[in-house]
């Protein structure tokens, strides 16, 4: 049987050994490239990394001078065009929420009513420092009191 460019096919996960499920135009991709293992954490887990160091050697903590750590990872934009650091966790999570958590231990629940904030407006920064918890209405009263809106 000649597989197409989107047949899946299922391979084994190098790590864990959890099922993959890929076509071949991913196999040909840069994702397929590294398809040994199911998910980031087994790709850290299979090269002895740990999800905190490699978190961190995704930032730049010195070219900026305000004191801003640029997120070098992977990118998510909002409807504004604007880039926010993003991290796959089995589920596309803002690095601003890692970042947080490998602060402080803790990190806003996912159901909305809570944001990470920026003292810095700059959307890539993910420095602890700069991020501080509060409501879709408290963010939009720092964004008018700084003139942003």
């Amino acid at each position: 049987m000649r597989l197409e460019w989107d047949d899946e096919i299922e391979l084994p996960c190098e790590v864990c050994g959890a099922a993959m499920r890929l076509t071949p135009r991913e196999l040909t991709t840069s994702r397929g490239k590294g398809a040994r293992a199911c998910s980031l954490q087994c790709r850290l887990r299979g090269r002895g990394d740990s999800w905190e160091a490699w978190f961190w050697s995704k930032v730049d903590k010195t070219s900026d001078p305000n004191g801003c750590w640029i997120w070098n990872g992977s990118k998510k934009y909002n409807l504004a065009d604007k880039p926010y650091g993003a991290v796959n966790l089995g589920k596309i999570t803002p690095a601003t929420w890692v970042a947080y958590y490998f602060a402080y231990g803790i990190a806003p629940e996912r159901n909305g009513d809570l944001f990470l904030c920026h003292t810095c407006d700059n959307s890539i920064c993910v420095n602890p420092e700069h991020l501080w918890i509060g409501t879709a209405k408290q963010n939009t009263a720092d964004s008018i009191r700084k003139g942003r809106r």
